[in-house]
């Protein structure tokens, strides 16, 4: 089983429950995997898990949307799609605003690896876009 299996369970895990209701032994437990596995390919824990995920939801969205603005044919139905992509995502996906601003938190309260990852999910966002 792929790394990218696993991260496609816990973003729907994320998306349904949370951030904080996402760990190494709720994956497993889903997965019906042993949890010794898992942590195996998530050594630093929950929050490895956790931002992995995050990660991995922010550039499959990017895709999807990515793919959807291929088929427009004006700048300007671009912009449209990509600003109603995202605010009917905050509104259909509220757990994962509320992630993203449970995460910033972290960032703000100190937490150098989840601003510095955070960071590079944003660069990203805006390269994709620009």
């Amino acid at each position: 089983m792929s790394k990218r299996s696993l991260l496609q369970v816990a973003v729907d895990e994320l998306m349904r429950h949370g951030l904080s209701a996402l760990s190494v032994s709720s994956l497993a437990e889903r997965m019906e995997l042993p949890e010794t596995w898992i942590r195996s390919r998530f050594p630093g824990g929950d929050w490895q898990l956790r931002m992995d995920a995050v990660e991995y939801a922010g550039q499959s969205w990017v895709e999807q949307i990515r793919a959807l603005m291929r088929a427009q044919k004006t700048p300007r139905e671009k912009i449209s799609l990509l600003c109603r992509a995202y605010a009917l995502g905050s509104r259909d996906f509220p757990a994962s605003l509320d992630s993203y601003l449970d995460l910033w938190k972290q960032a703000r309260d100190g937490n150098e690896e989840i601003r510095r990852r955070l960071g590079a999910l944003y660069r990203f966002y805006s390269e994709q876009f620009s």
